[in-house]
């Protein structure tokens, strides 16, 4: 069974608890197992939080989360102590949703956004990064969810490690392999597609 690699976690030392994550993985390097299932009690639900914004279904999300964590096991010796270890492990999952994605979609998950991204550095200036700033008044949820569904995916995927996930401009630019001049135009323009299609969708509710 493919799950079968993660053992149930047996209650964790107290040791383990109040170590780093980044300790935690120099102990999953010297092939501590406890060390590493408490590396992934400690970040899966943040994890999932990330992917499920990225993927259409629960089941493809927990699928993501479990397929990252067998990489960062089998990859454990790669990591290096002067990176997060959350940076690290984001970009293995990034990584890895990204192949799913161009499995399912080769011409929409293409490298072309890239191409362009020096396009995007003449962008609107940085404006905060909460939702309350992105949008004014009471949005819909459901509404909100659409918008963002419907976004260019370097959009969706920058205002994701932003917002959502809370990632560091410096975070993003490494998860993303991007300059943070470029991370902070993704998520402008991000945002300002994302209030234009909910302006659009609210327009039309009232018609």
């Amino acid at each position: 069974m493919k799950f079968a690699f993660f053992k149930k976690l047996i209650a964790p030392d107290h040791v383990y608890q109040g170590k780093t994550s980044e300790e935690l993985m120099v102990l999953t390097q010297e092939d501590d197992i406890q060390a590493y299932e408490v590396l992934y009690e400690r970040l899966k639900n943040s994890l999932y939080n990330y992917v499920r914004n990225t993927v259409s279904t629960d089941h493809e999300a927990m699928e993501l989360v479990q397929d990252t964590f067998v990489k960062v096991y089998k990859n454990r010796k790669m990591y290096r102590t002067e990176y997060k270890v959350s940076t690290w492990i984001w970009t293995l999952a990034r990584n890895t949703t990204i192949d799913l994605l161009r499995k399912k979609d080769p011409l929409k998950y293409s490298d072309s956004e890239d191409r362009n991204e020096g396009q995007l550095l003449n962008s609107v200036p940085d404006e905060g990064d909460s939702m309350d700033e992105l949008l004014d008044g009471k949005i819909k949820k459901e509404i909100l969810l659409k918008c963002f569904e419907e976004l260019n995916p370097n959009y969706k995927e920058a205002l994701n490690l932003r917002i959502f996930s809370e990632n560091s401009y410096d975070e993003i630019s490494e998860i993303m392999d991007k300059t943070v001049s470029s991370i902070k135009a993704l998520i402008n323009k991000g945002k300002s597609a994302l209030k234009k299609c909910v302006e659009n969708c609210m327009g039309e509710s009232h018609e």
